[in-house]
Formats: structure tokens, C-alpha cells, sequence
């Protein structure tokens, strides 16, 4: 039993550390947001609002300038219980053709840890829809299901950019 037990306790720990490994994130363009530049980034939601009105120009957004925005239109900070655990670092965007990879950065105790969720974006009855492909939560895949806690953060993102994804939406 002590064996079986032992087996138990080495499997947990395999967990937890896979959970506390991040993915690598140098690859994101905008990775770190430099937290000396208190300059104000480009309004994205502004420049695609007017391409979604005039519907005859084209709007050129880069990697670098799209995680600077979310992070300054995102302050995210971690309250309740895990509060002084857990602080939230920002999120991050990694775009691939048709979709992107959206990472959130907290840090449990300074070590960094990951979640993040792939999608797959494509038009349906005029109008953009993002299909989630796979989440994660630091190297462990869960595929396409996923989690009450990583999905109800996700979804309070949604909420506090709803404008953008409104108007994310309509663009074609």
C-alpha cells in the first residue's frame, strides 16, 4: 500500500510541475509589454470600427501593436482567496493563419504559469466565428474540452473586450 500510495504522490507532483512549466512565449511579437513605457497604444478598436463603416480600406495590424493594446485595455488582477498567491501579468496573442493562440500569464508564488487557448477562426452566414481547437494549462493539453476555471476566465476577457469582439465579428 505504502508503494501504491508512493506511485500516487509521484504522479501529483509530475502534475503540478507540467502545470508550473509555461509554454514558450518568446516567439510573440509585443513579449513582455515593457512596463517603463507609459506611452498609450495605438487604438485598434477605433482604426477597425472605421474599416468596418467605410468597408472599402483595409486595416494593417501588427503582432506587437495588438498585445500592447490588450494589455493596456486589460488590467487584470487577481482577487479572493488566491489574491495574494496569484497575480495576473496580461494577455497575449499569437497569430497563425486563420486564428490565433491567446495566452494568459499569471504567476503562482513568481513562477510563471500559462493558460491559453487556440482557436480556429471562419465565416459563417457573413459573419466571423472563433472555434476553440485546444487549451492548456502550462504543458498540459486538454484538447479541444476543456475546464470550468480556465473557461470562465476566458470568458471574462470576452466580456471586458465584448466592443472589440462585436466588431471583430463584422469584419470580414
Amino acid at each position: 500500500m505504502n508503494v501504491f500510495i508512493g506511485l500516487i504522490g509521484v504522479a501529483m507532483l509530475v502534475l503540478v510541475v507540467m502545470v508550473i512549466l509555461p509554454k514558450d512565449m518568446s516567439g510573440i511579437a509585443g513579449y513582455p509589454i515593457n512596463p517603463v513605457n507609459k506611452k498609450e497604444p495605438r487604438n485598434l478598436l477605433s482604426d477597425a470600427q472605421k474599416v468596418m463603416v467605410s468597408s472599402s480600406e483595409e486595416a494593417v495590424i501588427s503582432e506587437a501593436d495588438l498585445n500592447a493594446y490588450l494589455n493596456h485595455r486589460i488590467q487584470g488582477e487577481q482577487g479572493g482567496l488566491m489574491g495574494s498567491m496569484v497575480s495576473f501579468k496580461g494577455v497575449y496573442v499569437d497569430l497563425m493563419p486563420n486564428g490565433a493562440e491567446v495566452y494568459v500569464l499569471r504567476e503562482f508564488f513568481g513562477m510563471p504559469v500559462t493558460l491559453t487557448s487556440r482557436f480556429k477562426a471562419d465565416s459563417f452566414k457573413y459573419q466571423m466565428r472563433y472555434v476553440p481547437v485546444e487549451w492548456t494549462i502550462g504543458k498540459i493539453s486538454f484538447g479541444s474540452r476543456n475546464i470550468k476555471p480556465v473557461i470562465d476566465m476566458f470568458g471574462r476577457i470576452k466580456d471586458a473586450t465584448q466592443e472589440e469582439y462585436y466588431t471583430l465579428q463584422q469584419l470580414g
